[in-house]
């Protein structure tokens, strides 16, 4: 291992694995920071532009250009960070709180539903979903160029997977709640005239409850939850771009194998006190509701 880290660390493979970074940028890598930032952020910025233009045409200069490695990289790091802007914009109008209690309910016109209004989608969400389905399109072209053992066997691709399937379990729940709300409000838009006096049935009047009065299986509050775990897994994806950074990349993996380490030492731990409250136990069972001194127990 030694050597291998040696032989890679000789400036000439240097040299070669630089030339490889910045295919068809070869002057790229002399350029100051400065130049490179502006660069990134010239990519992330035209972003749609840049992917209309390698779709409509794969074979121009530009697309191959974008095919090359430090590029391909930038445009896969820019496209999932506006991904985590947006997951954060979804939430922005919740930072300050909300005026509306989970035990109250608003509507814009006499007869509609609650959750008319708590079920739509907003032009975030719906930029969120756009963007999970050509992530799955992703992901299933990489399935089908790769052997499927190879794209189980790396670890980031199955963190890819589970957060795309969770985030569409989360959709597929918002749009059944979505569904059965435009259902109840088709509903009572039929019948509103003979409804005025009359009570709702339960299936209808259960989507006027407030949200402290909704069942624990309501797709919504499902969808919510599955949401939530997304973007925690969504954040987490993160540590795959860090070690492309000289700074945070070391500190990464130094923090990788300590908690490994620190995993280890926990199953020492944990055995050894095991066996010694085992042990206790056992010594100690033979007087267990035993009082000698009630002022003290």
């Amino acid at each position: 291992l030694s050597l291998l880290v040696e032989f890679v660390a000789h400036p000439n493979c240097q040299q070669q694995l630089r030339s490889i970074w910045y295919e068809n940028l070869s002057g790229l890598h002399q350029q100051t920071l400065a130049v490179k930032i502006l660069l990134t952020l010239g990519v992330a910025v035209g972003l749609p532009f840049l992917s209309f233009i390698c779709w409509i045409a794969p074979s121009s200069k530009l697309a191959k250009l974008m095919r090359g490695p430090f590029l391909k990289f930038v445009t896969h790091a820019a496209s999932f960070m506006i991904f985590l802007c947006l997951l954060v914009l979804n939430a922005a109008d919740r930072f300050a709180g909300t005026s509306l209690l989970p035990n109250m309910t608003t509507h814009d016109y006499p007869s509609q539903l609650f959750r008319i209004k708590t079920t739509t989608f907003t032009w975030t969400e719906i930029l969120i979903i756009s963007w999970v389905i050509g992530k799955i399109w992703e992901e299933c072209k990489t399935i089908w160029s790769q052997d499927f053992k190879e794209y189980v066997s790396d670890p980031w691709k199955l963190l890819d997977f589970s957060i795309l399937a969770i985030f569409m379990a989360s959709f597929i729940a918002r749009w059944m709640a979505f569904w059965h709300a435009c259902s109840a409000q088709r509903y009572v838009d039929e019948h509103y005239d003979d409804l005025i006096n009359v009570t709702l049935p339960f299936e209808i009047r259960y989507f006027q409850l407030a949200r402290i009065h909704w069942m624990p299986s309501d797709p919504q509050l499902i969808s919510e939850g599955f949401y939530a775990i997304a973007v925690v897994l969504s954040f987490s994806r993160i540590t795959c771009i860090l070690p492309a950074n000289e700074r945070f990349g070391p500190l990464q993996i130094s923090l990788g194998r300590t908690v490994k380490d620190i995993f280890k030492f926990m199953v020492i731990f944990i055995t050894v006190f095991v066996a010694f409250m085992v042990g206790m136990f056992n010594l100690y069972s033979y007087y267990l509701g035993a009082k000698h001194n009630v002022a003290f127990t």
